[in-house]
């Protein structure tokens, strides 16, 4: 029992340290773009919106937090949760290490209920980010499903920082996603080879 404990204890920090993480990025994320944000131009409208107050922040800030950076990364994140979370599922329920959310559709279904405008089509990572979590978890569920959601969120809101960032104009987070994913899926796939259940 003893073995096991210690066993599960660099699984337990890695999901601390990989939730952690997704926080931070998450807020800072909200500060980059093409109309970056302040940390107090945040705290400003977040007070406002939350508890009434009256900061100091400008009319834009408020409209660029509310209506664009906030609700894409949370689209974001709620689609890189889902489609991680579903191929984890559909790997397992299969027993099949090719399942992506794709197979019954799950894929489109949440992608546009989390907002395909936002996000594009994002299937690789139902199919990515659920293997590199069981080389570093390993196959128990208890910690597969967790590191899957926290990954698949990390991940997605990271591809759209950089499409954010780093591109003139606004390309699908998709067309990223699958330039990162495929040669990601190929190398992942070559590496567990046989220790995927």
């Amino acid at each position: 029992m003893e073995t096991q404990t210690h066993s599960q204890f660099p699984v337990r920090l890695f999901l601390s340290g990989l939730f952690i993480t997704l926080i931070l990025v998450f807020f800072l994320s909200l500060t980059l773009g093409k109309y970056p944000l302040s940390l107090l131009e945040i705290r400003g409208v977040l007070s406002h919106i939350l508890f009434g107050s009256s900061t100091d922040y400008s009319h834009s800030a408020e409209t660029v937090f509310l209506q664009v950076r906030f609700p894409r990364l949370l689209a974001c994140l709620c689609t890189g949760t889902a489609l991680s979370v579903s191929g984890a599922v559909y790997q397992g329920i299969f027993k099949n290490p090719m399942v992506s959310p794709d197979l019954l559709g799950a894929s489109a279904t949440l992608a546009t209920s989390a907002s395909v405008a936002a996000c594009g089509m994002v299937g690789w990572i139902g199919l990515v980010i659920p293997h590199l979590m069981r080389l570093i978890t390993g196959p128990d569920y208890r910690y597969l499903i967790p590191a899957s959601a926290l990954g698949g969120g990390l991940f997605l809101i990271l591809v759209d920082n950089i499409t954010r960032i780093f591109f003139q104009v606004e390309i699908s987070i998709g067309i990223l996603t699958a330039l990162v994913g495929a040669p990601c899926f190929l190398f992942l796939l070559v590496k567990g080879r046989g220790s995927w259940m």
